[in-house]
């Protein structure tokens, strides 16, 4: 699925770590998102293992996000994506976290766990994410190249 979503989209996958740690993924980038921040960030969707479909020990539902792997290194960078999701994360009903300038729990409507209804569902919120977020992402990316220096 993600695949052809990423084919249909004309970007590439972001493949996350399916099979280590606590919080696997996968997501969505774009090849040219270079430089001190873009390189660092995917519109993803991820969940927390050991809490999924389980009320009340972390994160039951899997999540779409923007995620900016350099967020404990980078302190700006991270408040300069937040700033530029804020319009998102009113449009979209999202949060802001350390390592996610946003995130949305992607959760049955009707509260019964369907498997394959949350897959869809987790790849519709992610079309949707990656729609709002980026244009967005490559207005940063065009403010960094417009902002570094000539040769």
């Amino acid at each position: 699925m993600i695949d052809e979503l990423a084919t249909e989209l004309g970007v590439e996958v972001r493949d996350g770590d399916l099979d280590d740690g606590d919080r696997p993924g996968f997501g969505l980038r774009r090849r040219d998102w270079v430089g001190p921040v873009l390189a660092e960030v995917a519109v993803v969707v991820e969940w927390q293992l050991s809490a999924l479909l389980i009320p009340g020990r972390g994160d039951t539902w899997p999540y779409v996000a923007v995620r900016y792997d350099a967020a404990m290194d980078d302190p700006a960078g991270r408040r300069s994506l937040e700033a530029a999701l804020a319009d998102v994360r009113k449009d979209l009903d999202g949060n802001a976290s350390r390592w996610w300038p946003f995130w949305r729990y992607v959760e049955p409507a009707d509260g019964v766990v369907d498997p394959d209804a949350l897959i869809e569902a987790c790849i519709e919120d992610l079309r949707e994410l990656w729609a709002a977020t980026a244009p967005i992402l490559d207005s940063i990316r065009t403010q960094v190249v417009i902002d570094e220096p000539s040769d």
